[in-house]
């Protein structure tokens, strides 16, 4: 596997690691807003940038927190970085950045997150940010000073690649919220409560007690379904809820209206080498 310039070359059935940097084309990295919940990084790769019937799409979802609830990247209030602060200071190092945010008292701070507001672009194009302890809003000690870049980690396996037949391919990286896929999913049965029940006999919604049961209709005994998601799914499908067409069980969000898309890299191009010894079928979802 090869990246150059941003465009990315391997060959068919070739298992790699992709690890790069999730920045804009004018190098500036891509910065996660501390007010969003559920973010996330998609990863696609798409035979055509266009929708078309028969159009192959490979999604990657990079979650942004670990599952314990930590954050696997910081977050920060100004999602832009802020490059205008150095245009007149010699900032370049790690030093003279500690020795500026000390100079600064607290309002370059979030109390919350311990971090500076923003990251700021050093005079010598580098990314830095600052680390704090606090006393409810008050700054008490700059602990240190960091880099901030946001790195795109992604295996594919042997198998995986082995169904990407020797052609052009765009990819494309975004940075995207929604509602969690199961919250959705209870939802939208929630409002299809009355169908669902005519349709399906055996389904009970409780909507108070924020659950949904099956009931064995041999023995009668409930059991508990508000976390199946493929149940909940097959569910929707039935009673053809509106937009169900549009999701699939491996995606961890749904995207709604109040979700937000930034477009960090558009029709990247992804190139598959054809392995003349052991030609693949492209296998991928179809849309």
């Amino acid at each position: 596997m090869q990246i150059f310039n941003g465009n990315i070359e391997h060959t068919q059935g070739e298992s790699f690691t992709l690890d790069r940097e999730v920045a804009y084309p004018n190098g500036d990295p891509y910065i996660i807003s501390s007010q969003v919940n559920n973010p996330y990084i998609l990863f696609t790769i798409a035979s055509s940038q266009y929708e078309q019937k028969d159009r192959y799409i490979m999604r990657h979802w990079l979650d942004t927190t670990n599952e314990d609830g930590t954050l696997k990247f910081p977050r920060f209030y100004q999602t832009i970085p802020n490059e205008e602060l150095f245009e007149d200071l010699t900032i370049h190092d790690a030093n003279t950045f500690f020795n500026w945010l000390n100079s600064q008292g607290s309002e370059v701070w979030d109390a919350e997150t311990g971090l500076t507001k923003e990251v700021y672009k050093l005079n010598n194009g580098t990314y830095w940010y600052g680390k704090g302890l606090f006393e409810g809003e008050v700054l008490t000690e700059l602990t240190e000073v960091l880099i901030y870049n946001l790195r795109l980690i992604i295996p594919f396996s042997h198998e995986e690649t082995q169904n990407m037949t020797g052609q052009k391919y765009v990819y494309f990286i975004e940075g995207i919220n929604g509602v969690e896929l199961n919250s959705w999913l209870l939802q939208a049965v929630y409002d299809s409560k009355t169908a669902i029940e005519k349709l399906f006999t055996t389904i009970k919604i409780y909507e108070n007690l924020n659950v949904i049961t099956v009931t064995d209709s041999k023995n009668g005994f409930p059991e508990d379904v508000s976390g199946d998601n493929p149940l909940l799914y097959s569910l929707l499908v039935g009673v053809k809820y509106p937009r169900i067409e549009l999701i699939t069980l491996d995606q961890p969000i749904v995207i709604t209206e109040d979700s937000y898309n930034d477009i960090i890299i558009n029709n990247g191009s992804w190139k598959v080498i054809t392995n003349i010894n052991g030609r693949g079928l492209n296998k991928w979802e179809t849309l």
